[in-house]
């Protein structure tokens, strides 16, 4: 779980700022999705430089990713994680599509095509990706307002969610602002309007909502984000730059709040 939390505080950091924050003299543009695998290799998306860039976990810079034999250039990935075995699982954003590759990047398969589409397999701007412990993969298909479930192997599994506002439907044009698992069986799906969690089971089917829009302790505003970590969820509540800690069934932890600047230990919209 080290690896894990590092990660989550990596995140914060990289989203502090679009330009040199982190490694010295590295320009971000645009850096979202994180990622770190067993060798403490650090993986940012960078969506408006195209590429996922690679750090050690102290901040220097090793390599980057751009372009992908058999896929060709990345049009604007937002997302990555890892999955079983170091592979690298990333949402190609602006390409709508969903990239797998081994742990040493070559090419295993490609989810969706390069237009956007709302048949089963196609996305239209999938921002986020989870892996399970099983290496299924679940895609939050952003502007089709669903959760999109594959195989290990790249098949088409199932799809949940539609447009709405009641138990298990996802707001419109409310983004999809994360998707994780636990290993318990459950997903938890974040949108960024609505401050809801809503919690499924891996089929798909609705469990709870486990939080509500607002700015009270225990309240999410607008934002990005939620990792479960060690059996509770860590959600940056961005647009009040802090980070709230939930218990899986939703109950408030504790908040970080240590105020919201540019220097120190603050927060800047993380």
């Amino acid at each position: 779980m080290l690896r894990v939390t590092q990660g989550l505080f990596i995140l914060t950091l990289v989203l502090l700022s679009s330009t040199q924050l982190w490694a010295e003299g590295w320009d971000f543009k645009g850096p979202f999705g994180v990622a770190v695998n067993s060798k403490d290799v650090v993986y940012v998306a960078e969506i408006n430089n195209r590429r996922i860039s690679k750090f050690t976990a102290d901040g220097q810079w090793i390599g980057t990713i751009d372009t992908i034999i058999g896929y060709g250039p990345l049009a604007g990935p937002f997302d990555i994680c890892i999955g079983p075995e170091d592979g690298l699982y990333i949402t190609d954003t602006l390409g709508h599509r969903v990239i797998v590759l081994d742990a040493q990047e070559n090419l295993r398969f490609v989810l969706g095509t390069p237009d956007k589409g709302a048949k089963p397999g196609q996305f239209s701007e999938p921002h986020f990706i989870a892996v399970n412990q099983a290496g299924e993969i679940f895609v939050s298909d952003t502007f089709n307002a669903r959760i999109q479930k594959f195989s290990p192997q790249g098949d088409f599994v199932t799809a949940w969610g539609k447009i709405g506002e009641g138990p298990g439907d996802f707001l419109h044009m409310g983004y999809l602002a994360r998707v994780d698992v636990d290993n318990r069986g459950f997903v938890y799906v974040r949108e960024f309007d609505g401050g809801r969690i809503q919690k499924f089971t891996e089929d798909g089917d609705y469990v709870a909502t486990l939080s509500r829009r607002g700015t009270d302790d225990g309240e999410l505003d607008e934002g990005y984000g939620l990792s479960v970590i060690d059996g509770k969820l860590y959600c940056p509540d961005t647009f009040q730059s802090r980070v709230q800690v939930f218990t899986l069934e939703g109950g408030l932890v504790k908040i970080w709040a240590p105020g919201e600047g540019n220097s120190g230990h603050h927060f800047n919209h993380p």
